[in-house]
């Protein structure tokens, strides 16, 4: 069995580089994707740490094969970094300003039908009564308790539609909760029904 020389081993190390310099390049593009809101949070995070596992990870493999004291010590400095980032991230950082949504102002309203934007409103009511997530089947009971003939599975697309659109937050299947948000949503909603001159439905 051969013994890899210096010389495959710098070519290795040649194309490792030139790798990840190919990753930063795409790094770049799924950042400059998700500013455009091209692709969710939960896609970028997905792709980022993939590209950590085969490029900076790959790397501390790699070296691993050569020297395990240089490899342990260059995960070891990357951690403390990592570390170090996330420490100050939670220290300093500031919740980012809710974004206008087109739903949260009355204009955005405007061609939507009534029974639309009363189910919604009890939704969403239903969603800030409390800090903490609930079941979509209470939703349900909440929405079918006031409107007679509502399938689950309109009330569901309707769940669907807000979480998509950042205006309700989801825990895990079957749980949902209100975010911030979901009160400017609220409002808006209020203020559109009002102004229609129709009665705020309640339980």
């Amino acid at each position: 069995m051969s013994t890899p020389t210096d010389n495959d081993a710098t070519t290795a190390l040649v194309e490792m580089v030139k790798q990840l310099l190919q990753e930063k390049e795409d790094s770049r593009k799924l950042l400059s994707a998700f500013g455009r809101g091209e692709i969710s949070s939960e896609q970028i995070v997905a792709q980022l740490a993939s590209q950590y596992q085969t490029g900076i990870g790959g790397a501390v493999r790699a070296l691993a094969e050569h020297d395990r004291g240089a490899a342990k010590q260059l995960g070891e400095r990357l951690r403390d970094r990592l570390d170090s980032f996330l420490m100050e991230l939670g220290a300093n950082a500031t919740p980012p300003p809710a974004k206008p949504s087109r739903d949260a102002r009355t204009d955005g309203f405007k061609d939507r039908d009534d029974d639309v934007l009363m189910r919604e409103y009890v939704m969403l009511k239903a969603l800030t009564k409390s800090d903490e997530p609930i079941r979509s089947a209470s939703i349900f009971g909440a929405v079918k308790a006031l409107f007679d003939g509502v399938s689950d599975e309109t009330i569901t697309a309707h769940l669907v539609r807000l979480h998509k659109a950042e205006i309700v937050g989801k825990e895990r299947k079957g749980r949902y909760h209100g975010i911030a948000r979901s009160q400017a949503h609220l409002a808006g909603l209020k203020a559109e029904i009002e102004a229609r001159g129709l009665k705020l439905p309640t339980a």
